[in-house]
């Protein structure tokens, strides 16, 4: 709800209250003999989630002779958010189809509820000269909850100026540029911890094997708490907010009374004391620790170019966007000790997506094949000169290369694609997205193939000659080669492999996947060109149905995802294991996308 009440005519106060509750009650069953419980279970899952938000504003706007117009907007905001889920778990049932809970032998329940309270003072001062100089001004103290007492406020403000130069008098009636603006600005913004981020609570006790269903508490009717387990972040009551500083320059232009638009934006921006889980040996009974563990820095050009190539007395108007994004981060600073972070992935230095300094933030860490100069992924691959060795005249195996930065998810650039043609009634529509570049590791691949059921793998016997350099590793780990007697190991990589040899069974589960061998040799660039969206639409006259004024009816028939370029071997250049967290570049039996085809009816009153 919202009140506004006019003390003057150029002073005014609004209160705005607003609520969102959603609830979600969950009931899953499993009958005796169910391959997933084969004693039978019902799980009793409930979600409630509560949030409250007011705004209490002043606003003020003033006109000084007729150049001159100033605003300014005081206000405060009371944030509150409640989650609660309750869980309740009866396994081992009596009677067969009776999905009652009451009808287990054994139960099990847990509840958490997560609590978070913001507020803030806030204030944005406007002025500007002949509608053509624009200055604005903001500011926000905010308090929260997650943050500890010493350092949980924070300040963070913005500037911009804008100047609209087609309002000159020698640019005002041009019929070639309609409208131009040049635009500057700077911003701070702050961000709080995450919920529960300052101290480590203790949590029903549960101890697993990898093999059975472990040991969960209470047991015999004895309850049971930990505050330590291998999954489990140190909270950290020192923990600062996050703030990010960016600068932005840009230009909006209309030409031939809008029907070509460019926006042009270049920026820069610092985020410090960024909050990240940090890695601990899992001897000190913990996963992680949550720490202000980085400093990262992105900067990027983003084009958009509106067009409308079409636009007839006779109704047809063909309306074409055109975007363009281009972004480069780097990871600048980590926590003192610290060169690299674990952000997601399988752990232990292979396969995960890290923070490491001065790389691109997230990039796919793993390891490698032993090469002639060691962590130098571009020089030839040591090929082995151990005669009755299986690995004899192939790369070295087993993964023993350096572990290191061997992809980077983030893309060299994102483009889209945006059509829209209307003639009476009907509009046709579709986008083309595209991503250049991005690497993925396809780890479904590396599996299939080790196990030999990819059809890669058909080839087993084939002839392959190897291209790199003659070598091993000796016992201290350095690059060697045997001299001509087969015997003397010198230092160094030896002549280019010459030597023959097949696509045998040890290929394929030592050296040719990243299972047995490398992560490095199943990444793939994920690049990719998607029509995103198609569809055709048909708006119904308003007075059709005569005093059924409808404000809105319309019907479209619509396809998502339609057709996929890209050159990915996996189930999908988009797909993500660790969903859309910041971990992306991984790929281990993820689903694919889907396409979907429907009808879809609006209607407006």
């Amino acid at each position: 709800g919202q009140a506004t009440y006019q003390v003057l005519d150029w002073l005014s106060a609004t209160y705005r209250v607003g609520g969102d509750v959603y609830s979600q009650n969950d009931k899953q069953s499993y009958n005796i003999g169910s391959n997933a419980s084969p004693a039978g279970a019902v799980y009793l899952i409930g979600y409630t989630n509560r949030q409250f938000n007011s705004d209490f504003t002043i606003n003020m706007h003033k006109t000084f002779a007729s150049d001159w117009d100033a605003s300014l907007i005081l206000g405060h905001n009371y944030f509150v958010l409640n989650q609660f889920n309750r869980f309740s778990q009866g396994t081992s049932l009596v009677l067969p189809g009776y999905f009652d809970i009451s009808n287990a032998t054994s139960f099990l329940s847990s509840e958490t509820e997560q609590r978070k309270r913001t507020m803030a003072f806030y204030g944005e001062a406007t002025l500007n000269y002949k509608k053509e100089l624009y200055l604005t001004l903001t500011g926000r103290r905010e308090t929260s909850s997650t943050l500890p007492a010493a350092n949980n406020t924070f300040f963070y403000p913005s500037a911009s100026l804008a100047w609209v130069f087609t309002e000159l008098p020698a640019l005002k009636s041009s019929n070639v540029l309609s409208f131009g603006k040049l635009r500057a600005s700077f911003a701070q913004v702050g961000k709080d911890a995450p919920l529960y981020a300052l101290t480590t609570p203790f949590s029903s006790a549960a101890f697993q094997d990898g093999f059975t269903n472990g040991i969960t508490f209470p047991i015999n009717g004895n309850a049971g708490y930990q505050i330590s387990s291998a999954t489990t972040s140190i909270g950290n009551p020192n923990l600062k907010p996050e703030n990010t500083y960016s600068y932005e320059g840009g230009t909006d232009l209309e030409f031939f009374n809008n029907r070509i638009g460019l926006n042009a934006t270049a920026y820069y921006s610092k985020s410090t004391d960024v909050i990240f889980p940090v890695s601990l040996p899992y001897s000190s009974g913990f996963a992680a620790a949550l720490l202000n563990a980085a400093t990262l820095e992105n900067k990027g050009l983003e084009l958009t170019l509106s067009t409308t190539p079409v636009k007839t007395i006779s109704g047809v108007r063909w309306d074409v966007n055109f975007n363009w994004s281009r972004n480069i981060n780097k990871v600048t600073q980590l926590y003192p000790g610290f060169d690299r972070i674990m952000v997601g992935g399988f752990g232990g230095g292979e396969a995960e997506i890290d923070a490491v300094v001065g790389q691109p933030f997230g990039v796919i860490y793993g390891n490698t094949f032993p090469r002639a100069v060691a962590g130098d992924l571009k020089s030839p691959l040591l090929i082995s000169d151990v005669k009755g060795d299986p690995n004899y005249a192939m790369p070295l195996g087993g993964g023993v290369g350096p572990n290191e930065v061997i992809g980077n998810p983030n893309p060299n650039w994102i483009g889209s694609v945006i059509s829209n043609l209307s003639y009476k009634g009907f509009t046709f529509s579709f986008q083309i997205d595209v991503k250049n570049g991005g690497d993925m590791w396809n780890g479904t691949r590396g599996a299939l193939a080790n196990k030999g059921t990819a059809g890669e793998t058909s080839n087993r016997g084939a002839p392959a000659l190897f291209k790199g350099l003659l070598g091993h590793l000796d016992a201290n780990g350095d690059v060697v080669h045997y001299a001509a007697d087969g015997v003397t190991e010198l230092p160094g990589p030896g002549a280019a492999n010459t030597i023959a040899s097949t696509y045998n069974q040890f290929y394929w589960q030592n050296v040719g996947n990243s299972f047995g061998g490398p992560q490095e040799i199943d990444v793939e660039n994920a690049g990719y060109t998607r029509i995103r969206q198609a569809s055709l639409t048909y708006n119904f006259a308003k007075n059709l149905f005569g005093k059924n004024h409808f404000t809105n009816l319309s019907v479209t028939i619509f396809a998502n995802n339609l057709k996929l370029w890209t050159k990915y071997d996996g189930v999908d250049p988009e797909t993500s294991l660790g969903g859309p967290a910041n971990d992306q570049g991984l790929d281990y039996f993820n689903n694919p996308g889907t396409k979907s085809y429907g009808i879809r009816l609006n209607l407006g009153l």
